[in-house]
C-alpha cells in the first residue's frame, strides 16, 4: 500500500475550476463574445469621431455581452475539490464530501469523497491489517528484548558454570593424580620383594 500510495500520489489533481458549456450553449457564447467585441470596436470609434454618448452606450452594451458570457460560465462551472492519498491504502479521493462540494457532483468512474472512501470496507480492512501488523512488530519487538535478556543471564551463569567446571576438572585431575601414585607405591614393594627373591634364586 505504501509503494502504491507514493505512485498515486503523483496522479492527485489540485483544486481547480473547470468550466464545462454544454453544446447548445456554446454557439450562444460565440454570439455573444461577436457582440462584445463589435460593440468595442464601435465605442472606440464613436469616441475618434467625438460622439460621447454614441460610445457610451456602445460601451454599455459591449460589458452586458460579457455578463451573458460570464452567467453562462459561472451556471456550468465546477469547483474541482482537488485529490488526496490514503496513506493507510494507497488509493486516490477527493477532497472533502458531496455536501461542501463546491458544485463539483459529477464523479467520474473510479472517483470517491473522501468520507465515503474513509467508511468504505476496503480501507477499514486495510486498517485493521496495519493495526495487526502493528501488533505484531510490538509483540516480535518485545520477544527480542526477552530474549537478549535471557540470553545475557545465561551468559552470566554460564561464565560462572564455565568456571566451576574448571575447579571440578583440576580436582579431578589432582585426584587422578594422586591415585595413581599410590598405585605405583603400592606396586613398588611388591616389584622390589619379587625381585630380591627373584636374585636369591
Amino acid at each position: 500500500a505504501d509503494i502504491k500510495a507514493s505512485k498515486e500520489k503523483r496522479k492527485c489533481r489540485p483544486p481547480e475550476k473547470l468550466v464545462k458549456v454544454p453544446e447548445h450553449l456554446k454557439n450562444k457564447v460565440q454570439g455573444f463574445e461577436e457582440t462584445r467585441k463589435e460593440r468595442m470596436a464601435e465605442a472606440e470609434r464613436l469616441g475618434r469621431e467625438g460622439d460621447i454618448e454614441g460610445s457610451q452606450v456602445a460601451m454599455g452594451k459591449a460589458h452586458q455581452a460579457q455578463k451573458d458570457i460570464d452567467s453562462i460560465k459561472e451556471a456550468h462551472t465546477q469547483h474541482f475539490p482537488g485529490e488526496e492519498v490514503c496513506l493507510i491504502c494507497g488509493q486516490r479521493y477527493l477532497i472533502g464530501n458531496s455536501i461542501k462540494a463546491g458544485g463539483y457532483d459529477r464523479l467520474k468512474e473510479g472517483e470517491v469523497w473522501e468520507d465515503d472512501h474513509m467508511a468504505s470496507k476496503g480501507h477499514e480492512a486495510y486498517q485493521k491489517l496495519r493495526d495487526s501488523f502493528r501488533d505484531l512488530k510490538k509483540w516480535q519487538h518485545k520477544q527480542n528484548r526477552e530474549a537478549a535478556e535471557n540470553k545475557e543471564k545465561s551468559l552470566s551463569r554460564g561464565g560462572r558454570r564455565s568456571s566451576d567446571r574448571e575447579k571440578n576438572r583440576t580436582q579431578d585431575k589432582d585426584r587422578g593424580n594422586n591415585d595413581r601414585r599410590r598405585s605405583e607405591r603400592r606396586r613398588s614393594p611388591s616389584r622390589s620383594r619379587g625381585g630380591g627373591n627373584n636374585t636369591r634364586r
